[in-house]
């Protein structure tokens, strides 16, 4: 018996075709679609996360607008290749036009504690960076910057013990996950070969050292204590000899105390802006390194000015994303021979060539960064 492909049959072959296109095309847009929102981070949204004040922040649409105030954080951000976000600055990074070329001529909001708040309303920011630490959110007018539905995000970038989780934090933030990723690789690739190697030296292998902050407020010299620097001399293989002594950051100590401790190692962190990046002259830097080898009874009674191992380290070469530079330097210093191979400088160079774009600098030319000078250093 023949078949006989009736009209009713044709309609309905014909509808079973623009059923089955129309479905294939509505799977095509909704792919073409979800593929431009991911591209546009709306799929990352709403995105809530909690910054290193504690604080839980939601975030409902891409971060593109960012006042900052302070240098750490807009390091950070230039790191990850945000720097393009930043509408507004502290009055501070303003002034720092060699660390920051063309950021430090973006508008300024004032202080970093004391900003103009109708200023940064102007700016129609997206997010606020300020300190997690040293600031209240009275004092930054947090209530305020968040009704006009601004984000008041609260990172440090100064504390070893947070940094690099607020790398991650910050790449998660700004959408940079991979550029996060990447210097923190470069990051645990040192910090981990010093631990290693510190790892093998026994306790009694390790140095005494004495760590200052600068001549005493009243009286002697103002010992490290506690916190970052001291964090730093212990990954770096040394004993801090003022641990302990006050629960408290830093304190004075009679220069007799320092006599009698007869520290192996003499370090200095100097602060304040005067070497670093901003200047190639080491005066004050040698300056203070003559100072402390010529107080009363140094040169006689302390191991570190006989042996020649008083070292002054600026803020630039171990704050902030420099801190694992900052720590070879000081591993190199209390051990020699275990870190002989390593070129703190080199390393230096390379972050600035990794995760500073576009500032162009020679740390082995440019820059106080310690003294006495590494042996073979151009300056």
């Amino acid at each position: 018996m023949r078949n006989v492909i009736t009209k009713e049959k044709i309609n309905v072959l014909v509808l079973v075709v623009l059923l089955v296109f129309m479905l294939l095309t509505g799977c095509a847009e909704q792919a073409a679609e979800k593929k431009a929102a991911e591209e546009n981070g709306a799929g990352r949204y709403p995105l809530t996360i909690t910054d290193s004040a504690g604080q839980t922040i939601t975030i409902v649409k891409p971060i593109e607008r960012i006042v900052v105030l302070s240098g750490g954080k807009l390091e950070a951000i230039r790191a990850l290749g945000a720097a393009e976000k930043v509408v507004g600055i502290a009055e501070s990074i303003k002034k720092d036009t060699v660390k920051f070329p063309e950021l430090s001529k973006k508008p300024s909001v004032g202080k970093w504690k004391a900003y103009d708040i109708e200023t940064i309303l102007a700016l129609k920011p997206d997010a606020v960076f300020v300190w997690a630490s040293y600031i209240t959110p009275e004092e930054i007018k947090q209530n305020e910057l968040e009704a006009a539905g601004i984000k008041v995000i609260r990172l440090d970038f100064h504390k070893p013990e947070t940094l690099r989780e607020e790398i991650l934090l910050l790449g998660k933030i700004l959408d940079k996950e991979e550029e996060a990723e990447a210097y923190v690789e470069w990051y645990d690739k040192y910090i981990n070969l010093v631990k290693e190697r510190v790892a093998s030296i026994p306790e009694k292998d390790r140095p005494k050292v004495f760590g200052e902050w600068g001549p005493g407020k009243k009286f002697g010299r103002r010992a490290i204590v506690s916190g970052g620097m001291h964090g730093f001399i212990t990954m770096a293989g040394g004993i801090n000899i003022a641990h302990g002594l006050v629960d408290k950051t830093v304190v004075d100590v009679e220069t007799e105390w320092i006599l009698a401790q007869n520290p192996d190692v003499y370090i200095k962190r100097q602060h304040g802006g005067v070497g670093g990046y901003a200047t190639n002259d080491m005066t004050r830097m040698k300056k203070s390194y003559e100072e402390i080898i010529n107080l009363p009874g140094f040169a006689e009674h302390v191991s570190a000015i006989r042996n020649k191992r008083v070292h002054i380290i600026d803020d630039d070469a171990i704050s902030g994303l420099a801190y694992p530079v900052g720590v070879l330097y000081l591993a190199k210093w209390f051990h020699p021979d275990v870190f002989a191979d390593v070129d703190p400088q080199g390393i230096h160079q390379e972050m600035l060539d990794k995760f500073w774009p576009g500032f162009e600098f020679d740390v082995a030319t440019q820059g106080a960064f310690v003294y006495p000078p590494l042996a073979g250093s151009a300056k």
